[in-house]
């Protein structure tokens, strides 16, 4: 479950950073050494995502550890300049496709290395992530 966890702060982390200008070159995200390949979709500027968790896909006790990555990915908002923030806002029987909706599921990975994926969509044909 750390794992997982790390990998999904390394994957939302640089997907948030790549919609940015870095800052500076601490803790940039590097492909292949700290961060996946990553497409060009990105959330929009300043966007405020709200983050479902989807039930039963994760025990109690993984709820904990799953919300310290949330807080973990809104506290990066002033470092990597993008203006995002997340806002958990509880558990969901199915994933939400509302505007600025990321809902954290359980399931098989394309990304073997990494063991995490970011699956994102845009309802408009841009580069902008709408959910994911």
């Amino acid at each position: 479950m750390k794992i997982l966890l790390l990998n999904l702060c390394l994957i939302l982390g640089c997907v948030v950073q790549s919609g940015a200008q870095a800052v500076g070159t601490e803790g940039a995200c590097e492909v292949g050494r700290t961060a996946p390949p990553t497409g060009l979709r990105r959330w929009g500027a300043s966007a405020r995502v709200e983050v479902y968790i989807r039930m039963p896909d994760f025990a109690e006790k993984d709820v904990t550890a799953l919300l310290t990555a949330v807080q973990n990915w809104d506290a990066s908002y002033s470092e990597n300049g993008s203006g995002v923030r997340f806002e958990y806002r509880g558990i969901v029987r199915e994933a939400k496709t509302c505007s600025n909706c990321l809902t954290i599921v359980r399931g098989e990975t394309t990304d073997k290395q990494h063991g995490a994926e970011l699956q994102a969509f845009g309802k408009r044909g841009d580069q902008i992530i709408d959910y994911a």
